[in-house]
């Protein structure tokens, strides 16, 4: 799993994230190999910017999250679990 906290060697296997929030995403791959994207299925809960910033929509439930590393011949990929949970 590549992702992890921000200055945190802790690695992170899913993200919970309250609706309408946001958060920047990070890899333990260099930061420029790195693409993110949202499986359409889920684009009505979250979206992610080329740069790697989470958004949650107001639709709460579960989601993904795709990282893939560009820079080598073969395919590295990691499908992230998202959960986008009610705000109070």
């Amino acid at each position: 799993m590549p992702l992890k906290l921000r200055n945190s060697e802790i690695p992170l296997h899913v993200i919970r994230i309250a609706q309408n929030a946001e958060m920047q995403l990070e890899t333990s791959w260099p930061q420029s190999t790195v693409e993110f994207s949202v499986p359409s299925e889920y684009s009505s809960r979250i979206s992610v910017s080329k740069a790697g910033i989470l958004k949650a929509k107001t639709l709460p439930g579960s989601a993904a999250v795709v990282a893939r590393r560009t820079d080598l011949p073969g395919n590295e990929t990691s499908v992230i679990p998202v959960t986008v949970i009610l705000s109070k």
